[in-house]
């Protein structure tokens, strides 16, 4: 199987007006939760509720497994 790094960024917004984003490589396939965690994000910001995480892809809900 050939695997190839693909550049995203994963955005939070802790507050209004207020936004961080992380640039990184992952390897393909990536869900979305691995692009998450990879991010650091979830360190940074322990009041994130990974029980209640809500995420999206180009401003679409999506899943956390999604690819």
């Amino acid at each position: 199987m050939n695997e190839t790094r693909l550049s995203v960024a994963v955005v939070y917004s802790p507050a209004p007006r207020l936004v961080c984003q992380v640039l990184l490589e992952v390897m393909s396939p990536c869900s979305v939760l691995q692009a998450v965690r990879q991010s650091g994000l979830l360190a940074r910001y322990p009041e994130i509720d990974r029980q209640q995480l809500v995420v999206g892809v180009w401003g679409r809900k999506a899943k956390p497994e999604q690819l």
